[in-house]
């Protein structure tokens, strides 16, 4: 099998009509193997040889469309890695509308993809197409799991938060409260998970100038994580991840920011908090795509938090930066 895989290896290779009579269906597994193995060690160049090498015996071979939605896929993936996100693009979205009509696909499988190019938009900034390919998700997932299911909530807290990054603050009003009365009836859901939707739902109502609603949640959370130990645990983590994923700068770890935020302040660690309040607003200064009410609401969270520990003055300071800025919904250029 390996020596024939060879063989149709160095076809894909050359990728001339007379070579490609000689991919075998057989050989699509022991390709993605190969290159599997390559990408767990970092052999991008590598694995992208063989994804392509699977992606074209499962393309001229009939009944394989499965798993050429899987190889188109993989290969975006390995794409991403080696730092072409135009190229992962096309691939995800070619595969994404692939899945869309393969009848044998499950419903996790045809999500697969759709994740992924709903992913690479998020990291790009360009949430409007990601809330697009989230929406298609969570519609998958609602079918297929049931809409109270943990999964699916996660995929609605997802296509939340890539709606208050495109100033749909409505929309994800309307998803987190979702979330929220979901996760209340489930005992599987977290308290840790709960708070950090009430921190959420909070930060969408500052946004949309409802400061006293926002405060409320806000007080319910911390009184969630003064007394959930898992939380001081998880929080943390889930911030590394999104830092891994999106970089620290990224408006990705916002709302991350402000749920360790959050912990420490439950926790009594005020000085640990601010740490991390003064990084979020580090973000919505220096990213120019941000719409204003998301830099106000920053500003109004800092103001909150500095109230909250008899810092007064500095307080008036942050709401006068968010008077400032208040009532333009445009994205601003920082100043």
């Amino acid at each position: 099998m390996i020596k024939t895989y060879l063989v149709m290896l160095a076809a894909v290779i050359v990728l001339s009509p007379a070579n490609a009579e000689s991919l075998s269906p057989g050989d699509w597994q022991t390709a993605t193997s190969a290159a599997i193995e390559a990408f767990r060690q970092g052999r991008f160049s590598d694995a992208e040889v063989h994804f392509r090498a699977a992606a074209r015996i499962a393309e001229e071979s009939p009944g394989l469309e499965a798993q050429l939605v899987r190889s188109l896929t993989q290969l975006g993936l390995t794409l991403r890695a080696l730092g072409r996100p135009a190229e992962a693009e096309q691939l995800h979205l070619r595969a994404a509308r692939l899945a869309e009509h393969v009848r044998a696909l499950d419903a996790e499988t045809r999500a697969e993809p759709m994740k992924h190019l709903a992913l690479l938009y998020h990291e790009l900034g360009r949430y409007d197409d990601a809330a697009q390919w989230y929406e298609r998700v969570l519609h998958l997932a609602d079918r297929a799991l049931g809409p109270d299911h943990p999964m699916t909530l996660s995929y609605a807290g997802v296509l939340a938060e890539v709606a208050i990054l495109s100033g749909r603050y409505p929309a994800a009003e309307q998803l987190y409260r979702r979330v929220l009365q979901s996760g209340q009836a489930r005992s599987e859901v977290s308290r840790a998970q709960m708070a950090m939707t009430r921190l959420d739902l909070a930060f969408t109502l500052r946004v949309q100038h409802r400061a006293i609603e926002a405060e409320a949640l806000v007080a319910e959370a911390l009184d969630i994580l003064r007394t959930d130990e898992a939380a001081a645990q998880r929080l943390p983590a889930r911030l590394n991840g999104r830092e891994e994923r999106f970089g620290t700068r990224h408006p990705g770890v916002l709302l991350e920011l402000y749920h360790v935020a959050a912990l420490h302040e439950a926790q009594g660690r005020p000085g640990q908090a601010e740490r991390f309040h003064l990084r979020a607003i580090g973000i919505v200064e220096s990213n120019a795509r941000l719409m204003s009410p998301l830099v106000v609401a920053a500003f109004e969270e800092f103001a909150r938090f500095l109230r909250a520990t008899g810092r007064e003055a500095e307080a008036r300071l942050q709401d006068a930066r968010a008077e400032a800025l208040r009532g333009t919904e445009a994205p601003r250029l920082p100043r």
